[in-house]
């Protein structure tokens, strides 16, 4: 089972996104009304993904991010808000998210942010997207293939081929979390949100 926490403070919100969320096989979920009893508790319930509201009574939800990220490097955790300040986007994503919703996303969008992001990605609405690329055209930041590893590298090259995570990790003899954590770094250094934005980079 993969687990999801869901830390939301509006009663009524979480437990339709509690719904939203157990309706994917597979997938189970906790809801913690506040950042501090989710940063105490979220390591007894092994957490894969966190959909984290900004907006929280005490501790903030940029804030739990990035205390939860120093804890859990490879915990995975999209921001679902209301909030489409650049301050707020720039500030979840310097502490640690690896996604970005907005809260009126229809259900097999979060349902999809998951998945998205278990496999590597950083999910993110389309006006987020925009706001986010828009930030990097003035000044224009070069991208360079070299910033990548070796074995990013050659994740990248199988990628493009066509392979599939699996088939990636038996051929590099690594598991396949180790594939998804090198593509999570090919998709920060290449600053991309997809395997066709990281493939292209290459041409």
């Amino acid at each position: 089972m993969i687990q999801i926490s869901i830390v939301e403070d509006n009663r009524e919100l979480a437990e339709c996104l509690r719904v939203i969320v157990e309706a994917v096989p597979d997938f189970t979920c906790r809801v913690f009304r506040n950042a501090e009893t989710a940063i105490r508790e979220i390591d007894a319930v092994n957490t894969d993904v966190v959909l984290m509201d900004i907006q929280l009574p005490g501790i903030s939800g940029i804030e739990a991010t990035s205390v939860l990220k120093n804890k859990f490097a490879n915990l995975q955790i999209v921001m679902l808000t209301i909030s489409t300040q650049t301050n707020d986007v720039f500030e979840s994503f310097k502490a640690g998210a690896s996604g970005y919703l907005l809260k009126h996303s229809p259900p097999h969008e979060i349902q999809d942010a998951i998945k998205e992001v278990l496999d590597g990605g950083s999910p993110m609405n389309s006006s987020i997207a925009r706001m986010v690329i828009s930030s990097f055209r003035s000044p224009k930041i070069k991208v360079d293939l070299q910033e990548l590893t070796t074995r990013e590298g050659e994740t990248l090259e199988l990628l493009s081929k066509g392979y599939t995570y699996k088939e990636i990790a038996d051929i590099l003899f690594v598991s396949v979390n180790t594939i998804r954590t090198y593509i999570r770094n090919i998709y920060d250094k290449l600053q991309v949100n997809s395997k066709l934005e990281a493939i292209n980079k290459m041409r």
